[in-house]
């Protein structure tokens, strides 16, 4: 072989070999830090989601109040469950007769309501 080939062939030896791997515990804490930081948006979405209910809720009519419950806030959206599709569907009612601006008016932050079931 001329030494030309035998270089070649070196250097594809050191482009193949591994690298060892990485035993460092950076990359599990980093994944640990973002899952407390989510963790953390969420109990504070759930917990602006229980202060806006308390107010919003009062508003509705004594019929829909035990069957409904604000689960979310996100982005001035409001989140309300319902717990069987007529109850929903009471709800959606009320709210397209003008309770979705009442609760609007009502509720800072609030732009917007979305009724779901479950």
């Amino acid at each position: 072989m001329k030494r030309a080939e035998l270089r070649d062939i070196e250097r594809l030896r050191a482009l193949r070999v591994r690298k060892p791997a990485d035993l460092s515990l950076v990359s599990n804490v980093d994944a640990i830090a973002k899952d407390i930081a989510s963790e953390q948006r969420a109990m504070r979405r759930a917990e602006d989601a229980l202060e806006v209910g308390g107010a919003s809720l009062a508003m509705l009519p004594e019929s829909l109040r035990g069957m409904c419950a604000a689960s979310q806030v996100s982005r001035g959206t409001l989140t309300i469950r319902a717990v069987n599709a007529a109850a929903s569907h009471a709800l959606a009612t009320w709210l397209r007769g003008g309770g979705e601006a009442a609760l609007c008016r009502a509720v800072s932050g609030v732009k917007r309501v979305k009724v779901r079931v479950g």
